[in-house]
């Protein structure tokens, strides 16, 4: 597969376009064929280094180069293990993967990983997403996969204020 890694922080020259093995399932994760994948400023800042320790504002000690980018994931389900009628449904991906419980709204989005940050993103032809992680698109829907990419991010940050806010009760 095709794949945009980031190799060391600072610029846009700082990518090489390679190819790679596509990636496979494991017993909890599905292989998604990216069809669309949405640039959003997690992307912007951890291509300038705001994320990582190597930096002198950075402060994720997870944070490892090379790194494929890419959180707002858009596309298909290609291969799972499992459950093989999910194969080739549309799918949207929640960008967040939790890596610990979590004792309140602050703690889901400060205790996990994120796409295209410390895990590889959707910058490549193949992603490998945890089956907790992906939202079945119904077949209703008539948004294609650019418009349904601008979705995971937005609408992660729009949820979490309303939370913090407790609009809704």
């Amino acid at each position: 597969m095709n794949a945009n890694l980031l190799i060391k922080h600072g610029n846009t020259n700082n990518y090489i376009y390679k190819k790679i093995d596509i990636p496979k399932p494991t017993k909890n994760s599905v292989v998604i064929r990216v069809c669309a994948c949405a640039i959003n400023n997690t992307d912007i800042w951890t291509k300038k280094g705001l994320y990582s320790k190597d930096t002198e504002d950075g402060w994720n000690p997870n944070f490892k180069l090379p790194i494929i980018q890419g959180a707002d994931i858009s596309g298909f389900i290609y291969d799972i293990l499992d459950n093989k009628k999910l194969i080739g449904k549309r799918v949207i991906v929640y960008p967040v993967i939790n890596t610990n419980e979590f004792k309140d709204e602050i703690d889901i989005i400060t205790h996990c990983k994120y796409l295209g940050s410390e895990v590889n993103g959707g910058y490549a032809q193949y992603c490998v997403i945890p089956l907790s992680n992906i939202v079945i698109v119904p077949n209703y829907c008539k948004l294609n996969y650019y418009e349904l990419s601008s979705f995971p991010t937005a609408y992660m940050t729009a949820l979490h204020m309303i939370n913090r806010c407790k609009l809704i009760n």
